[in-house]
C-alpha cells in the first residue's frame, strides 16, 4: 500500500471517529436537556412567579414623515414585532425619504394588552417596547 493510501485511510478514520464522538456528544446533550425539562415539568415545588406574560402586541396605524408627505409603515411595524416587543428607530430606512430636506416623525398607534396607546418619534429616536 503506498504511503498516499494509508494517509486517506488514516484520514478517513480519524474524520469518521471525530464524527461518531460528536454524534454521541449530540444525543448525550439532548438527552440531559429532555431530562432536566421533564423534571421542572413534573416538579410542582417550581416558583414561577419571576415569570412574566409575553406582551400582546399589535400596531394598529403607523406612518412615517413631515407635513403633507408620509408613507404608511403599519405593515412594516408589525412585522417588526418579536415575542411582543419592538424596537425599530424613526429613520428612513423602513420608508424612504417621504420628505426630503424636513426633519421626520414616526406616529404610531397601537394595542397593548387590551390597551390602546399612541407615540409620536422623531427622527433618530427609536420606538420601543420591552
Amino acid at each position: 500500500m503506498s504511503i498516499r493510501k494509508k494517509k486517506d485511510r488514516s484520514a478517513n478514520v480519524t474524520k469518521k471517529y471525530v464524527n461518531d464522538k460528536v454524534d454521541k456528544m449530540q444525543r448525550e446533550i439532548i438527552q440531559y436537556i429532555d431530562t432536566k425539562f421533564n423534571e421542572l415539568s413534573i416538579n410542582s415545588n417550581v416558583d414561577l412567579s419571576g415569570i412574566t406574560k409575553v406582551n400582546e402586541l399589535k400596531i394598529i396605524s403607523a406612518r412615517y414623515g413631515a407635513g403633507g408627505k408620509w408613507k404608511d409603515i403599519t405593515k412594516e411595524l408589525n412585522e417588526a414585532i418579536f415575542e411582543g416587543c419592538i424596537c425599530v428607530p424613526s429613520c428612513n430606512f423602513i420608508a424612504g425619504d417621504p420628505a426630503p430636506g424636513k426633519v421626520k416623525t414616526m406616529e404610531v398607534k397601537y394595542e397593548i394588552n387590551g390597551e390602546t396607546k399612541e407615540e409620536n418619534i422623531r427622527e433618530g429616536e427609536l420606538f420601543l417596547i420591552e
